[in-house]
């Protein structure tokens, strides 16, 4: 069963849960390159570059390169003691990923050694982290939603980089996720779509 899907180039990396990690050739032909054992259930993939993170349970965050011909090779393994890694994403240029542990913990993870990445940062907001977006907000900030504390952002790669995080909307605003528009923060709720920058939010 795949549980996520990551396109890099004209490959793409499944996340088959038991099954590992699967890449796949998508043009011209559809044909499959490899199957990669994971140590734990692959559950979410993310790729940037040359390198791809996944997500795996119990057995943590593991870091791969990827050949120009689609070919695999696991690099190291983010191991939070004790915590259940679910989601991952790694948004461009690729050397942080935000890794979502258990239902309610948001643990940044510097990837300058892929052999060995590191946490910089924990936060834990109140109630279930629900959503952490793709993209940067203007290049530098990455956006999260979370159930109680609504739509925060963390500075990547500003002039403070990993300082506190900064609040764009302190409210419940739903648990559908956030996705990035030029310079705006779209939120879907209750039927409408929620619309948010730095400084305002407007419905």
């Amino acid at each position: 069963q795949v549980h996520d899907v990551a396109i890099a180039g004209d490959v793409a990396m499944l996340a088959a849960g038991a099954g590992g990690v699967e890449v796949v050739r998508l043009y011209p032909e559809f044909e499959l390159l490899q199957r990669c054992p994971t140590d734990g259930f692959a559950v979410a993939v993310a790729a940037v570059g040359e390198l791809a993170c996944v997500a795996e349970f119990e057995g943590g965050m593991s870091v791969w390169r990827m050949s120009p011909s689609g070919h695999l090779q696991r690099l190291g393994c983010y191991q939070p003691e004790g915590r259940i890694v679910r989601d991952v994403v790694v948004p461009a240029p690729g050397r942080y990923a935000l890794v979502r542990l258990d239902m309610s913990i948001l643990d940044i993870v510097d990837l300058s050694n892929p052999a060995n990445p590191a946490r910089v940062y924990r936060d834990k907001r109140g109630g279930f982290l629900y959503h952490v977006a793709d993209e940067l907000l203007d290049g530098e900030s990455a956006v999260a939603l979370w159930q109680l504390g609504g739509l925060w952002a963390y500075n990547l790669y500003g002039s403070e980089p990993l300082s506190e995080p900064f609040p764009i909307y302190t409210e419940r605003i739903g648990m559908a996720g956030a996705a990035l528009v030029d310079d705006c923060i779209v939120v879907p709720n209750a039927g409408r779509l929620h619309l948010f920058r730095r400084d305002d939010a407007r419905w």
